[in-house]
């Protein structure tokens, strides 16, 4: 049986249908544009953002190894021949910074490159800046008074030139490359900085066995110890009695101006106690290049090539150290004959990376003349191992030191003892005092070693030119009386954190 279908409901689609099926289609391909073109502009824009963020960043890299002082004009011709893609346009400013300065030593340029770039024909511009510092802020920066002149070394001409804008000047010293900063005063004396800074002594009961200098929870002590005979194990019985080698390294970090405590990563150092004068806190000394001379009227001259001041007792040459700011017109600087631990400080930087490390100064052998007469051909007597340096630390004349023992005037020509902050005391003849080199660094390089007792209760350092061996751990006893063999060493300072 056949059966009737109706198709009274089947129409076909009508104009209404196909224009909302038009306007639905039209409005998705719109969307998937939109969507496409917002994902293309993202991604050139990130892209761009990318290859405008290389560029800026090689530019900045390249700042950062440029001279100070010539980075305007280096920046500017690095930036003018930087290749860049087309669409890309880079600009560099540089501003002094004025405000808000990391560190009050620093001279500061902000570096600031801009590179611009395109994205659909809008204009984007990335900015990227930097801070590129004049000193290095490791160490204190030698704050010169008026009196004081910097030097610097003329490799050509082989002579000492005036640097005519010190805080401008980033070569006249650099302590990376065993540069010491140098100073010359109106009388040409020679004295050279010595930065506030941490120690730390590593002491070596062979080549591969390294013991820390002391506790670092108690903070007192030392594992393994030297004495005239050498290197003491930390078994306290076995010695080594060779002289041929250091028995220890000694480890530097020089300390911000403003710092009195170790940094943070640095517990197991100590603060070099020549730093602290009295209540003062120093950022550094200044100490004289040479043995004290004689200027011909009596005065304390710091010259090399001359005859050391010799022949003096204790008393007089103290008395006459600290006239010598005043003869120099220094008003606002201490200066005083060295104490022990300043001879420490100086001995033990200079054993130090930043100094001669573990290669033994020569002794001046030349009589008494400072610097071993040419001193710049000299320059294995120096504690840098170049003109920088300090010189007659081993042989010329043995020098006094103010450091006494318990207090006991002797044949030194004092009435009295000056104040504390001038010299150290040993109340017994094994006191310790850290940083002195004795107690840690006894019998290094088997430089002689003979302590004070009752009758001879000062202490003399470093040996005179015809001692054997002398160096600048040699420490021996006197009775502060003049002698032929004795001189002293200078110190200023007037720098207080």
């Amino acid at each position: 049986m056949i059966k009737n279908i109706s198709v009274r409901n089947q129409k076909g689609m009508t104009g209404i249908d196909l224009s909302i099926a038009i306007l639905i289609l039209i409005i998705f391909v719109t969307l998937i544009l939109t969507v496409f073109s917002n994902v293309y502009l993202t991604t050139t824009n990130s892209s761009r953002k990318a290859t405008a963020t290389n560029y800026a960043t090689q530019i900045l890299e390249y700042a950062m190894t440029l001279n100070y002082d010539e980075l305007e004009t280096e920046l500017d011709d690095y930036v003018n021949g930087f290749v860049v893609a087309k669409g890309y346009t880079p600009t560099v400013t540089i501003e002094k910074y004025s405000e808000g300065t990391p560190g009050k030593n620093d001279i500061i340029k902000i570096v600031e490159v801009n590179i611009k770039y395109k994205v659909a024909k809008v204009e984007q511009t990335l900015t990227m800046t930097t801070l590129k510092t004049k000193t290095a802020s490791k160490w204190n920066v030698p704050k010169l008074v008026d009196g004081m002149t910097a030097i610097k070394w003329n490799e050509e001409n082989s002579e000492w030139v005036d640097v005519d804008n010190p805080n401008e000047d980033i070569n006249w010293y650099n302590y990376d490359e065993k540069k010491w900063a140098n100073i010359k005063l109106v009388d040409d004396s020679m004295f050279v900085w010595i930065p506030r800074y941490a120690y730390k002594i590593t002491y070596y009961n062979s080549d591969n066995n390294k013991k820390l200098a002391y506790d670092i929870n108690s903070r007192e002590g030392i594992v393994g110890y030297s004495n005239s005979n050498g290197i003491v194990g930390t078994d306290g019985v076995t010695t080594n009695t060779s002289f041929t080698r250091l028995y220890g390294k000694i480890d530097v970090i020089f300390l911000s101006e403003t710092s009195k405590t170790l940094p943070t990563g640095y517990e197991d150092y100590r603060v070099h106690p020549a730093f602290t004068f009295k209540e003062q806190e120093l950022t550094g000394i200044w100490v004289g290049k040479f043995e004290s001379s004689d200027d011909g009227t009596g005065k304390v001259k710091v010259v090399p090539d001359i005859t050391s001041f010799r022949n003096i007792n204790i008393n007089n040459a103290f008395t006459k150290a600290q006239a010598f700011s005043e003869n120099n017109n220094l008003l606002t600087i201490d200066s005083h004959m060295m104490k022990n631990t300043e001879w420490g400080a100086v001995a033990y930087l200079a054993s130090s990376n930043y100094g001669r490390g573990s290669t033994i100064i020569t002794s001046n052998k030349l009589d008494y003349l400072t610097g071993g007469g040419d001193y710049k051909a000299n320059i294995n007597q120096s504690t840098t191992g170049n003109v920088y340096g300090i010189y007659d630390m081993a042989g010329g004349a043995s020098e006094f030191v103010m450091a006494v023992l318990n207090n006991q005037i002797g044949s030194s020509g004092f009435a009295n003892l000056p104040d504390s902050k001038y010299y150290n005391n040993y109340e017994t003849a094994s006191s310790v005092i850290y940083g002195d080199a004795i107690y840690e660094t006894s019998g290094w390089n088997g430089n002689l070693a003979t302590a004070i007792e009752s009758t001879n209760t000062w202490i003399a350092r470093g040996g005179a030119f015809n001692d054997m061996p002398a160096g600048m751990f040699n420490y021996g006893k006197r009775n502060g009386i003049s002698s032929v063999r004795d001189s002293f060493r200078m110190v200023m300072v007037g720098d207080s954190i």
